[in-house]
Parts: C-alpha cells; structure tokens; sequence
C-alpha cells in the first residue's frame, strides 16, 4: 500500500507539505496532538522516499513537519482548546476565534519556515 500511495504522492510537488498536511487533517478531525503526530509518523515513513525526504536532513524535516501540522488548528475537538480557554476566562466562540485562528496561523507559519529551510537545505 505504501508503494501505490508513494506513486500518486510522488507526482504532488509536497516535500514537507504532505506530512505536514496528514498530521494537520488528523489533528483537526481527531483532536490531540500525540495522537496526530504519533499516526502521521506512522503513515508518512514509508513515503519519504517518495517525497525526496530519505536523506537524515529529510526525516528531520519531516519529523518537524508532522509537529507542526499537529499543533495546527486547536478547536472544539482538542482538550487544549477547553484547557485555555475556560482558564482564560472566554467563551467558546471567543477562543474559536483567538485559539482556533492563533494556531493555524502557528502552523502555517512553521509551514513557511520548513518549506524555506527545505528548499536551503
């Protein structure tokens, strides 16, 4: 199954985008982050090949690519999210905006630094 998947993979230009990208789709649908970056891990090491990713600079990049797309969009779903906000005093719908907004923008930006990093390195 991983061969088939890594074919129809290898023709996206991802690089980090793709483990990125799994452990952002688990994140959000699932809601914790352990177990988002632990099944990502699970499901991108036998595609790293065919992202162009097998070199140990890669794996690197890949490891921190799955961190940052299961830190990504903390929302009603995610224990974090009830965590800061009940601790910070907002209503569900303020800490959607402040919390869910906040760390999808995180996320992205250490999309943008990796995919910058990936390209230098």
């Amino acid at each position: 199954m991983a061969e088939l998947i890594g074919e129809r993979v290898s023709a996206f230009p991802g690089g980090v985008l793709i483990p990125f990208l799994v452990a952002a789709v688990i994140k959000t649908l699932q809601g914790s982050s352990l177990v988002a970056a632990i099944t990502a891990a699970g499901m991108v090491q036998p595609l790293l090949a065919s992202l162009g990713l097998d070199a140990e600079s890669g794996r690197a990049l890949a490891t921190l690519a799955i961190g940052a797309g299961a830190m990504t969009v903390s929302h009603v779903n995610d224990e974090y999210f009830w965590l800061v906000t009940r601790n910070a005093g907002l209503a569900p719908s303020r800490g959607l905006a402040a919390l869910s907004l906040g760390t999808l923008l995180q996320g992205l930006g250490a999309l943008a630094l990796l995919a910058v990093i990936s390209v230098t390195a």
